[in-house]
């Protein structure tokens, strides 16, 4: 599906910004058998891609990224997730040859770029596809100021609306288990999904800082109160934390959140060569071979 959208959208890109835009959809959408199926079509043959001689290269280089990432998993196979739509900005990805009773559910909230600090083929390759689905919800492009906010995939006017049908629309109680993963701006709404329908766990990656204004003008209380309340009715489930330790930012809004609700704090180190944007942690973890470190040390602990 993706190799026959790259091939018929392709020869209509005619600049830089389009090439780029077309990519980073096909990235934000691609499961590791599409992407595996790209690389496999154009590997050493630029300039057989769907793009006019100018781009070719560039994007053979972009292919050979998209190689390397996939192959930071060190598996020697794709993992064999099939993607399906369940709603509005929310898709699942799934081995259905699988039965639910039999898997373990990850629901991840993506950041405004619509990932999970890394295109979307990596970020699957590094979990096992028979025995995990994960389902990825994106925050509209109209809504990136307010993010979660005011709900999300269509399901409500408020978060905890969209919550509550979320899990039906996923059929949660089917599965062995369920836990949430959020990035920046989806970390917070983890938390408060996995407190709110008592899942085992909440990842929260680089969350934003709790005192939230926009938060208290819409639910005319305090996200701090929110939090609170949520967690004293819940004491199953956990929540943790990452972020990159020398990072002010992010290590503000950790021990912030360290203070209202209780958490399990993971710090990540990079090597002193490092020369990203701590904030993305995640991706540069999974470029720097170390994601499988952070998913054991959190998700599998």
């Amino acid at each position: 599906m993706s190799l026959s959208l790259l091939q018929r959208l392709g020869p209509r890109c005619k600049t830089v910004n389009q090439v780029n835009s077309l990519l980073i959809a096909l990235e934000n959408r691609m499961t590791p058998a599409e992407t595996a199926q790209i690389v496999e079509t154009f590997r050493g043959d630029a300039m057989s891609l769907p793009f006019a001689d100018g781009f070719a290269k560039s994007i053979a280089k972009n292919i050979e990224i998209m190689e390397a990432q996939l192959a930071t998993a060190k598996k020697a196979r794709a993992e064999t997730f099939q993607r399906f739509r369940i709603a509005k900005n929310l898709m699942l990805f799934s081995n259905k040859d699988i039965n639910k009773s039999d898997k373990k559910l990850l629901i991840c909230f993506t950041g405004r770029a619509g990932r999970m600090n890394m295109a979307l083929a990596p970020f699957l390759q590094h979990f096992d596809s028979h025995t995990v689905d994960v389902a990825v919800v994106v925050i509209p492009s109209r809504d990136l100021k307010i993010g979660y906010r005011r709900g999300f995939c269509n399901f409500g006017p408020d978060v905890f609306t969209s919550v509550d049908r979320l899990a039906h629309a996923l059929s949660i109680h089917a599965y062995k288990s369920a836990s949430t993963f959020g990035t920046s701006a989806g970390a917070i709404v983890a938390i408060l999904a996995t407190l709110q329908l008592r899942l085992e766990k909440a990842i929260a990656c680089t969350p934003t800082h709790p005192n939230d204004p926009f938060w208290e003008e819409i639910y005319n209380k305090s996200l701090e109160e929110e939090l609170i309340a949520l967690q004293a009715y819940n004491e199953v489930s956990e929540i943790i934390t990452i972020y990159h330790p020398l990072f002010g930012p992010d290590v503000l809004s950790a021990d912030a959140l360290a203070k209202i609700i209780k958490l399990r704090a993971v710090t990540v180190n990079m090597p002193k060569s490092f020369k990203g944007n701590p904030h993305m942690v995640l991706g540069y973890a999974m470029i720097y071979g170390v994601l499988d470190q952070i998913l054991n040390a959190t998700l599998y602990k």
